[in-house]
């Protein structure tokens, strides 16, 4: 009897073993890779969580600011200009540049802007009252232009490839215009945001 349980003990750990050993090997998660390639780069490791220089040299858009606004159509004459106001501030310790629009007192649209240096691109990240949000995308400023592009934007359910040029006019005024791409590659302009500062 004491030989039959040793045997089966036997049995059962060689068969645990034989599990053990078919067991596929564990795969890496996020975190796992990010520390590895925080290992392989520790200059990276260093910059991540501290404000890039790409985005202190934009440092130019903090503050408050004056809005125009103009909105096209098809007969290609903008309708008549909004009027609003604009305050950009650093966040998540200067990481970050949040640009809040009012209209009549009224929040309008809240915008954010950083310079990933994993990614080395820009990344802007638009959020409005009527639920939408754009995710864009730059690699480097073109001189004073920033050509932030949102590949799969979704407008209150229509589909669109969005373009947002910032273009640096001086460090007291900016200008933000929207287009869209057209299905015959053309881009048509949607509308038009001019920044003065106060």
């Amino acid at each position: 009897m004491k030989a039959r349980l040793i045997s089966a003990t036997v049995m059962f750990v060689l068969v645990l073993s034989a599990g053990a050993a078919e067991k596929p090997p564990r795969i890496s998660t996020l975190y796992d890779r990010i520390g590895a390639k925080m290992a392989q780069s520790p200059a990276l490791a260093e910059a991540v969580g501290s404000p890039a220089p790409e985005l202190r040299g934009a440092a130019w858009m903090v503050g408050r600011w004056n809005v125009t606004a103009r909105v096209f159509t098809e007969k290609a004459e903008p309708k008549e200009s909004d009027h609003g106001q604009s305050t950009v501030e650093e966040i998540l310790g200067g990481t970050w540049f949040q640009i809040r629009d009012t209209y009549e007192g009224q929040p309008q649209d809240l915008g954010f802007l950083t310079f990933n240096v994993a990614t080395k691109e820009w990344i802007a990240i638009g959020i409005d009252k009527s639920g939408n949000a754009v995710t864009s995308k730059a690699k480097a400023w073109d001189g004073n232009r920033l050509a932030l592009v949102a590949e799969d934007a979704d407008i209150l359910g229509e589909r669109v490839v969005l373009r947002q040029m910032l273009e640096k006019r001086s460090d007291r005024e900016y200008r933000v215009l929207n287009e869209e791409r057209l299905p015959n590659g053309e881009w048509a302009v949607i509308d038009e945001y001019v920044y003065r500062k106060q």
